[in-house]
């Protein structure tokens, strides 16, 4: 049987926590949202109000990327990510980087294992190759 919304009985904190399985803090903290922003920040949170310069281009992380796997300089054994950005602005590709950075580019572009590739065999022609790539992009 439905009951109209008005004819229900109001929950208290207590009994809508238990019944999800959170604290009545939570509860607390989610009705705050939304009173003071309304249902879309209640349920996402807030907007980020931050925006963030974009340093390197594709470019300048091409080259970050290809210095992180050429030998380094006398007396290191590898590099650091604070190394890395040391010598990427000495290059003048970038004027000034943070180690974070190097480390969020080299952590979304370093993923061989998720790139698609073939193989193809010597006695194959261009034919094979552009089926093989027509399959890709479909």
């Amino acid at each position: 049987m439905w009951m109209k919304a008005s004819m229900a009985k109001a929950k208290t904190d207590e009994e809508v926590a238990e019944v999800l399985q959170v604290t009545v803090r939570i509860i607390e903290n989610i009705r705050k949202l939304f009173i003071m922003g309304g249902f879309e920040v209640a349920l996402y949170g807030k907007p980020c109000q931050r925006t963030y310069d974009i340093k390197m281009d594709g470019d300048a992380q091409a080259h970050l990327i290809a210095l992180s796997a050429v030998s380094l300089l006398k007396g290191y054994s590898r590099w650091s990510l604070r190394l890395l950005s040391e010598k990427i602005v000495e290059l003048r590709y970038v004027d000034s980087l943070s180690h974070v950075m190097v480390r969020r580019v080299l952590k979304n572009e370093l993923k061989p294992w998720k790139s698609h590739c073939w193989v193809i065999s010597p006695k194959q022609n261009s034919a094979f190759v552009a089926a093989k790539e027509q399959v890709l992009d479909a």
